[in-house]
């Protein structure tokens, strides 16, 4: 029953107060309030008058009180039906755990504590797990057991903040697996030192090396100083903009590997702190190395694209779904019967196909160009010519192209006209749909049979019951002898013939019973002895029936299909071959835009060395440090001019080459290349000797030459450059008597037998592993001789070693006439004024800069129109005008110039340099510049264009 007056310690205000005033005790092991102990009365009390969520356990059986605050953590499922209730029945999911925590202070044990312990608790009908932190501590009660009557509990539901932690550390370990197995090398970089925070494993294998974190870009990779790295992370650093370098050059120092060419993307992004300061920048990079390499591979792909096409009769279609544009070679265009040399559209395609193969034919290439099921094209049909009416069958086969955004941007593919074996195919359906009829009403006589068959080019077989042949024509006995070697003779039993094959006989066996049980199928297999030519078969059977429709055996009708497979697999080559056509494209292109821009970059970068070596003369480290920089520039030069004349963006040159000076000069590069385990010397004659070709090509050559002898000397040896003039070239160069410059490398490696040797100059002919070679190196040395009209020869043999000789024109050194003629031309008005267009800033700058420090008058605009306008409001002596730019481009604003102002003299700056594609866009009188040029070129390129205005 209820209390009347409650007792003192449960005077309290609050709802569990109330609830423990109001509860029946009358039943309860414990007894009325007021006779509880005292040592419970007063937990209680204490209990009541907190806020902080608390429990109490009593007795052995730990009866449930609890306050306000823990009120709200039992939740409506427990409230109030818990209290006063034994702990093991108020909390049965989560008791196995808590209770042997309580016995535990019941017994005298210390005082617990929890922290963010998981405890199973029952919420809304299912048990949750939830975590807390809670301490037990003991209810001193001299009457109890072990001096304990109780225990209290003290607790905080932390379970939204460790399920927050739990999420941040698997995002945090997201993140570090992510970048841990990101396809590009990622290091993290603190500090205005850059010191190592983190690097990936790809990294790691990129640089060689493994001890990074913790310590400084200096001390880790020194050479990423010298080669101008950590001078882009100070700028970086600095300005907190992000850099790129695309096609950069890094030569990793490792010890443990020998050196490699290799090129890379990079992308140097700051990370900001809280306050938006720069406090670390983030290194990511990509190989970009194959790109070099895809030249070759564009020339060859072309090549046997063009064989398989002619080879197989092939024609190609290509279709742009987004303008619904179509590309028809004339070849397709015959198949639809199109007579005139007019440009095509899909509408042509469409009205070509006939009626009855129409909706099929679109619904499989809808199906090709569909992102959802990008299935293979691959269809014949019929067409109606559009100009002829002729009626052609067509094969046809391609797929769809997608973006990344998975839409269809292009289908290609190509077709082969069937038409004659779909005529043949169509006369043997024809004879396999009137043969079962022909052989019922003819079987007695066996020469109606042979009338039937005997003429076609079609194999017939028929046999009863038993595999005994019924009939055979001359074509099928012809093929069965050919493939197994044995005859078939009517009355003879197929396995019986064929019991010294168990093999083939099996085979028989299993394809015929299924005709003999009633089924009718086709099959195309290989079929024939394993020893012979086996040839593929395309098998009809069906089973023969009687006039009374009784099954009295079975017939196939089969003609080879082996050609037929063989075109299906020519077109399959095709399409891939013009794939990867594209694929060269795309790459040339790619290449040619990143040599333009990047010449654009070095223009800067050079022309503000030179400022820096001018303005700082009086320091001899400043001069030596700007020096070493402009080299680096011209090395890079150097490489955009391969890469533009890799793009088909650049000619090459040629002029009169200092043979002995280039072989020198190449010396310590060579020594580097082959390393100490290899003897290099280089013999030149005191007397200069010249030769009429391309520097670069002729260097590319030499190095060539050095690195297949260092792949051949693998356990070192000796590698000899020499140089002679003679007059008389070697038998077999085919060159006539006369004036040449015999250059010969020689080492000592493993050489070639006769067979690799005699194909050593052959494009893409390699012996080395696959990724190790393209294949390119003597076909370029070959290529340059010839094309300079020489020759060269190679001599090699097993354990030999190879010696290589390269026959070239000699000529006369260039002569000082064209330095006479400069003297004799009028002086330069250094007061002039010049104007200097270019979209890229820096450059425009750093080429201003250089004339006013020159003493002229510089006008700078960023683009045609500026300029134009400069033009109208200002006299100006000379323009200086960049080829490539957005918009109005160089060559449209020199033409505009000279129309407003006829005698101004006009040069373009362009990073392609090409001067016959410039002469093409203006006209003669225009002068050029090549980016990057150096301030003496710069400087005489005006003083050139000025003593033009003087002299006219």
């Amino acid at each position: 029953m209820p209390l009347d007056e409650p007792p003192k310690f449960l005077q309290a205000a609050g709802e569990m107060a109330e609830c423990i005033r109001g509860h029946d005790w009358s039943r309860h092991p414990l007894g009325p309030p007021a006779q509880w102990p005292p040592a419970l009365q007063q937990a209680l009390r204490s209990m009541l008058a907190t806020r902080h969520p608390a429990l109490v356990l009593w007795g052995p059986a730990s009866f449930c009180f609890y306050n306000d605050g823990y009120r709200d953590l039992v939740g409506p499922d427990r409230h109030p039906s818990v209290l006063g209730l034994p702990g093991a029945q108020a909390w049965p999911e989560s008791w196995p755990r808590i209770g042997a925590q309580v016995q535990t202070v019941l017994a005298g044990g210390p005082s617990t504590w929890h922290e963010n312990e998981p405890v199973p608790l029952l919420r809304d009908g299912r048990v949750q797990e939830s975590f807390w932190t809670y301490s037990h501590t003991p209810l001193f009660d001299d009457q109890a057991p072990h001096g304990v009557g109780g225990v209290l509990v003290l607790c905080a539901n932390t379970t939204a903040a460790v399920q927050s932690q739990q999420r941040l550390a698997a995002a945090n370990s997201h993140w570090a697996r992510l970048f841990e197995n990101a396809p590009a090398f990622i290091a993290i970089l603190k500090g205005p030192e850059h010191v190592y925070e983190f690097v990936n494993q790809r990294y790691m294998t990129f640089t060689g090396r493994s001890q990074f974190v913790g310590r400084k870009l200096a001390d880790a990779l020194p050479e990423t100083v010298a080669q101008g790295y950590a001078r882009i992370l100070d700028e970086v650093y600095a300005t907190g903009v992000a850099a790129t370098a695309h096609g950069s050059e890094f030569r990793a120092s490792s010890p443990d590997a020998p050196y490699q060419q290799q090129f890379f993307d990079f992308v140097f992004q700051p990370i900001a702190d809280e306050h938006g300061r720069t406090a670390g920048i983030m290194v990511m990079g990509i190989d970009v190395t194959s790109h070099k390499r895809a030249e070759a591979e564009l020339e060859l792909s072309e090549e046997r694209l063009r064989l398989a096409i002619e080879a197989g009769d092939i024609g190609l279609w290509d279709v742009d779904p987004r303008s619904h544009t179509l590309y028809w070679p004339p070849r397709v265009q015959r198949l639809f019967g199109i007579t005139t040399e007019r440009p095509v559209t899909l509408h042509d395609f469409h009205a070509g196909l006939h009626p009855d193969d129409r909706q099929a034919t679109l619904e499989a290439f809808d199906s090709a160009m569909d992102p959802a099921r990008r299935s293979v094209y691959d269809v014949e049909y019929r067409t109606v010519g559009l100009d002829d009416g002729m009626l052609r069958w067509v094969a046809a086969r391609g797929r769809g192209f997608f973006n990344e955004q998975g839409e269809c941007i292009r289908g290609i593919g190509v077709a082969l006209d069937i038409t004659e074996r779909k005529r043949r195919e169509s006369q043997l359906h024809e004879l396999a749909a009137t043969l079962q009829q022909r052989v019922s009403q003819s079987l007695a006589e066996r020469k109606l049979l042979a009338d039937i068959v005997d003429g076609t080019a079609a194999m017939v077989h028929i046999l009863d019951m038993d595999f005994n042949w019924l009939a055979v024509n001359p074509a099928g006995a012809r093929e069965f002898r050919r493939a197994y070697d044995v005859d078939a003779r009517v009355g003879d039993n197929m396995l019986a013939v064929l019991s010294h094959q168990p093999e083939h006989q099996q085979e028989v066996r299993t394809m015929w019973s299924r005709a003999l049980a009633g089924e009718r199928f086709t099959e195309i297999a290989p079929f024939g002895d394993l020893n012979r030519h086996r040839r593929y078969y395309e098998v009809h059977f069906d089973a023969l029936r009687d006039e009374q429709g009784r099954q009295i055996g079975a017939y196939q009708f089969v003609y080879d299909v082996t050609e037929r497979l063989h075109e299906q697999e020519r077109l399959a080559l095709a399409e891939s071959a013009v794939r990867q056509s594209q694929k060269m494209d795309a790459i040339g292109q790619l290449t040619g835009g990143i040599a333009h821009d990047f010449n654009n970059l070095l223009q800067a970068i050079s022309a503000n060395l030179e400022l820096i070596r001018r303005v700082g003369r009086a320091d001899e480290r400043v001069v030596n440090y700007a020096g070493k920089g402009i080299e680096v520039t011209r090395r890079a030069a150097r490489l955009t001019s391969q890469l533009l004349t890799f793009s088909r963006r650049q000619a090459l040159e040629t002029r009169p080459v200092p043979v002995c000076d280039v072989l020198l000069r190449m010396h310590d590069l060579l020594r580097t290349t082959f390393g100490p385990a290899v003897a290099l010397s280089v013999d030149v004659p005191a007397q200069p000797l010249w030769v009429m070709g391309d520097r670069t090509q002729l260097e590319t050559a030499v190095l060539n030459l050095a690195i297949n002898a260092r792949d051949a000397m693998r356990e070192g040896g000796r590698f000899q450059l020499s140089v002679r003039p003679v007059q008389e070239p070697g038998a077999g160069s085919g060159l006539p008597p006369g004036a040449y410059v015999e250059l010969r490398a020689a080492d000592t490696g493993c050489g070639m037998p006769p067979e690799v040797a005699a194909k050593a100059f052959d494009p893409f002919f390699t012996t080395k592993e696959v990724g190790s070679g393209t294949g390119l190196g003597l076909s370029q040395v070959y290529g340059l001789a010839t094309g300079l009209g020489g020759a060269a020869r190679l001599d090699s043999a097993p354990a030999r070693g190879t010696t290589v000789v390269l026959t070239l024109p000699a000529c006369e050194p260039p002569s000082d006439d064209a330095a006479d003629a400069q003297a004799d031309l009028p002086p330069v008005r250094r007061a002039a004024t010049l104007l200097v267009v270019d979209d890229e800033e820096a450059v425009r700058q750093v080429v201003a800069e250089s004339l006013e420090a020159a003493g002229y008058v510089v006008l700078q605009a960023g683009n045609g129109h500026e300029a134009l306008a400069l033009l109208d409001s200002h006299a100006v002596d000379a323009a200086l005008v960049d080829f490539a730019m957005p918009g109005m481009s160089g060559a449209v604003v020199a033409r505009e110039a000279m129309a407003k102002r006829p005698n101004l003299p006009v040069s373009l700056m362009s990073g392609y340099s090409d001067s016959s594609a410039i002469q093409q866009a203006v006209g003669a009188g225009v002068g050029m510049l090549r980016k990057p040029f150096t301030l003496d070129e710069l400087e005489a390129c005006i003083g050139a264009l000025l003593q033009r205005e003087a002299a006219g």
